[in-house]
């Protein structure tokens, strides 16, 4: 198994939001020799890694034609919001920099049957969007946006969850 042992000497990490994900991708980036630290995290003179794992309060589960709007608008105000706050804060210090890299979670999916992820999926194609339009305007200024993309996270379906779920999201990682 490959591992990171200081590949990421002299770095500096901000991960925003310290859930059960950013937590986990905290240790890691310490593991592998970076500096972290959990944002906000005001005015810094150097930022390498910028990793938003903010929670974004999606409800999941509950069909479209029984949701309330305001279950559905949550995570797509939350996502698309807190992605381009702390993406633009994180993209001035680079460009002026030169280097760095902003790391983002969601991308493009299909919708699941028999999974129901209210606004999240949409949420997650606005802030793509996005994603791509910072990386064009950023990538002459040496900085880089990286999408990660999974087929979901097992450990968030909530123990009620169908197993074949699971089943999908570790077939498809």
């Amino acid at each position: 198994m490959h591992t990171l042992d200081n590949t990421l000497e002299d770095k500096v990490a901000i991960v925003y939001g310290a859930g059960s994900i950013g937590s986990a991708v905290a240790k890691a980036f310490a593991a592998a020799g970076a500096r972290v630290a959990i944002g906000p995290c005001g005015r810094r003179s150097r930022i390498d890694i910028c990793f938003n794992l903010v929670s974004h309060g999606d409800v999941l589960g509950t069909p479209l034609i029984d949701m309330d709007v305001e279950d559905f608008v949550r995570p797509i105000d939350s996502i698309v919001r807190s992605t381009f706050l702390t993406s633009q804060a994180t993209a001035r210090h680079m460009a002026q920099r030169g280097d760095g890299v902003i790391l983002i979670f969601g991308g493009e999916g299909e919708p699941m049957p028999d999974y129901w992820l209210g606004g999240t999926l949409d949420a997650f194609h606005a802030q793509e969007t996005m994603c791509r339009q910072l990386a064009c305007e950023l990538a002459s200024k040496g900085a880089r946006v990286i999408t990660i993309v999974t087929g979901g996270i097992p450990e968030t379906l909530g123990a009620d969850a169908d197993p074949s779920i699971e089943q999908g999201i570790v077939a498809a990682t």
